[in-house]
């Protein structure tokens, strides 16, 4: 009776690790896909509404990017979402429990283009599951889709 228990614990380790090692081979690529397209199709929801197709100059207000963050992400903890817009960059994360897990950049027209340079997050749960270059591509996909199906350039980019 001991070699059978010890052969059949060890078969159930055994599938216990294949089943972890298919769930972070597969499910860790979903998981971070979909915070992508989440921030992609907010950032590009909210260009599309405040940026007409035709040349000016627009701006983007912290209080209706976060409106649209918090509409994409849905669910019970949407109000948790943070974006603050200051003169030294953009801070976009989650607040929890009095503590807030976020990432930085400075948003700059390069070339005509959108680029979200200096990403960084205090959070290396966070960066984790979807790395600051990850977060600041997704943003920059979003603007720069936008840009390009209208015909648009972008000139420059002031923080307020």
């Amino acid at each position: 009776m001991g070699r059978g228990w010890l052969i059949g614990c060890l078969g159930v380790a055994v599938v216990l690790v294949l089943c972890c090692a298919l769930g972070f081979v597969v499910g860790l690529p979903r998981l971070r896909d979909g915070f992508e397209d989440s921030v992609h199709n907010a950032v590009s929801t909210e260009v599309s509404r405040q940026i007409p197709a035709a040349a000016g100059t627009y701006t983007i207000t912290e209080e209706s990017l976060q409106s649209s963050l918090r509409q994409s992400a849905g669910g019970d903890n949407a109000d948790d979402l943070v974006v603050q817009i200051t003169p030294a960059g953009i801070e976009l994360g989650i607040s929890a429990q009095s503590q807030n897990a976020t990432y930085t950049g400075q948003p700059a027209a390069v070339d005509g283009r959108f680029e979200m340079q200096n990403m960084d997050t205090n959070s290396s749960v966070l960066g984790f599951f979807l790395s600051p270059g990850a977060l600041g591509d997704a943003v920059e996909d979003a603007v720069n889709s936008y840009l390009v199906t209208n015909g648009l350039r972008l000139e420059s980019v002031t923080l307020a």
